[in-house]
């Protein structure tokens, strides 16, 4: 009769003074370590190099879905965002294509409610007709200040651009 031993060491400090300590919400169990303190799963899955978590995440700025992301290369979206906060965010103008003179930016505004219809949110958007891209926004009440930071915040090269708006 063959008897296999496995001993779990802490993965931050590799101490052998473990216990056990219940199950997360996967159902992993977890593990907490004495001398550190450290809580963490005992089998770790493989991580993801750094090739691949540069893939999901230009995947993801490419407009893919959380939900897309976690059925295509099965990261969870909690991980996807927790890489996403540590990749420095690029700036909204850094994305646009080039403004060409004949385009027209279409300024406009929608709401929506926090909890109760009482506490509205209103969204500015001003969009480029030709590219369909988002080229400013403002979140904010519906008032004059917000529409002019929507307008200061249109990059200069869509700045001088024909506007229209339904108000």
């Amino acid at each position: 009769m063959i008897i296999e031993t496995i001993s779990y060491v802490c993965t931050r400090c590799q101490s052998a003074n473990i216990y056990k300590n219940g199950h997360n919400k996967s159902g992993n169990a977890q593990f907490r370590c004495k001398d550190c303190g450290r809580s963490s799963v005992l089998k770790p899955k493989i991580k993801y190099t750094e090739e691949q978590k540069e893939l999901i995440i230009h995947t993801y700025l490419e407009r893919g879905s959380l939900r897309g992301m976690q059925r295509l290369f099965g990261v969870a979206p909690e991980t996807l965002m927790g890489w996403i906060k540590k990749v420095k965010i690029r700036k909204l103008s850094d994305e646009l294509l080039d403004a060409d003179p004949t385009d027209v930016l279409e300024l406009d505004e929608l709401w929506s409610f926090v909890k109760t219809r009482r506490h509205k949110v209103w969204t500015w958007i001003a969009l480029c007709r030709r590219t369909r891209q988002v080229v400013a926004y403002v979140c904010g009440q519906r008032n004059d200040k917000a529409c002019t930071d929507l307008r200061c915040g249109i990059p200069t090269a869509y700045f001088n651009l024909a506007t229209c708006s339904d108000y």
